[in-house]
């Protein structure tokens, strides 16, 4: 769910999201960072991951967004989420999130978009759905 929703009603946003939980489905904040939600509303929500926004894994932004991204990886430990890096492109940026405790990434370092139907062909293959970049 993107960070900007949660703020729209906080209250439903939250009941629907522990529903999903009972359900055994993980609930992940999509472009955490993008928003303005606070640290108490983030911290009541019932959440298992947060997503870097891809504007703070670039490493051609400079050191600001690098620091945003160190700091969001250690407010996701504090609440006890994983933490996930979206648009992650290079080996350096790869690197650099790992050695902040950055526990996933997606991006086109690791492939291309892919529809649903071959992502399942991929696991049938062997394909590995983890990489060590």
């Amino acid at each position: 769910i993107p960070e900007s929703e949660l703020m729209q009603n906080p209250v439903a946003a939250s009941t629907a999201l522990e529903a999903i939980q009972k359900l055994g489905c993980r609930v992940a904040i999509d472009d955490f960072g993008t928003g303005f939600s606070s640290l108490r509303l983030l911290h009541s929500m019932p959440i298992d991951a947060i997503k870097i926004d891809r504007e703070f894994v670039s490493s051609g932004k400079g050191n600001d967004h690098l620091a945003v991204a160190r700091t969001i990886v250690q407010l996701a430990r504090s609440l006890e989420a994983d933490v996930i890096a979206e648009g992650v492109e290079t080996r350096d940026q790869f690197r650099f999130l790992k050695s902040v405790g950055c526990g996933s990434a997606q991006g086109y370092l690791f492939s291309a978009p892919v529809n649903p139907a071959r992502i399942v062909e991929l696991i049938q293959e062997g394909y590995p759905l983890e990489q060590g970049a």
